[in-house]
């Protein structure tokens, strides 16, 4: 039997967390080849060039994009979806996979959606379905329409892509990949660095409080200035 060739789409460090025990169940099994395409910011040094971490991990890098503009603004990240989708098409053409995974909602995913339906390739998309009211959220549903395989993380998602349209077979409640992260974290199986991404180090034997900003993309200023 023909191996079938998916090629995993690698935006940032959030996508590789949730996508890394994905990959390491494609890669034991036979029945696939596994390409990796790295783009956005894990080739950066400023966001700890997650792609290092990556071949650490034992996975083979198959193609390495760039296609970030400096500012991190409206304007280029516009810019680097335009980019985008010329690149990922030509590296596409060149590894002629037969099925692309992309995760979530950022506009490097969003690039390589446009590029694989564009190029006839079977498009498969974890965590569609899910409202967060930014310019993510219409990325997000946006890559649902040019996919063909959902896999949503919750029961409400699914709903969701069932309403917009998506086919029932091909719509798999799956819940998010980050359980079996955390599940496997738990059980000794990831070594401590698995919780350290850029910044200040945490020492996990001590109480700490996280806490995390999502900027704003859809409005120029705040509501109440």
């Amino acid at each position: 039997m023909k191996r079938k060739k998916i090629c995993i789409f690698i935006v940032d460090r959030a996508n590789y967390g949730r996508l890394k025990p994905v990959m390491m169940a494609i890669k034991k099994d036979r029945r696939f080849d596994m390409q990796v395409i790295c783009t956005g910011t894990t080739l950066l040094e400023k966001y700890g060039n997650v792609s290092k971490d990556i071949e650490q991990d034992g996975f083979k890098i198959t193609s390495k994009i760039y296609m970030e503009f400096e500012g991190s603004n409206k304007q280029t990240m516009a810019m680097g979806i335009g980019t985008g989708i010329i690149l990922i098409t030509n590296e596409l053409a060149k590894l002629n996979p037969d099925i692309v995974l992309i995760i979530g909602d950022r506009y490097e995913a969003l690039s390589a959606a446009v590029a694989a339906a564009y190029s006839n390739i079977r498009i498969a998309h974890i965590q569609g379905g899910e409202v967060s009211g930014s310019i993510d959220e219409s990325a997000r549903h946006a890559i649902t329409k040019f996919s063909h395989i959902h896999f949503p993380a919750t029961e409400l998602a699914k709903e969701r892509l069932l309403r917009m349209g998506e086919i029932p077979e091909y719509v798999i409640y799956s819940g998010c990949p980050s359980k079996e992260l955390i599940n496997n974290e738990k059980n000794g199986f990831y070594p401590e660095k698995e919780l350290i991404g850029v910044g200040n180090k945490i020492n996990l034997d001590q109480d700490f409080v996280l806490v995390s900003y999502h900027p704003t993309t859809t409005q120029d200023r705040a509501i109440d200035e």
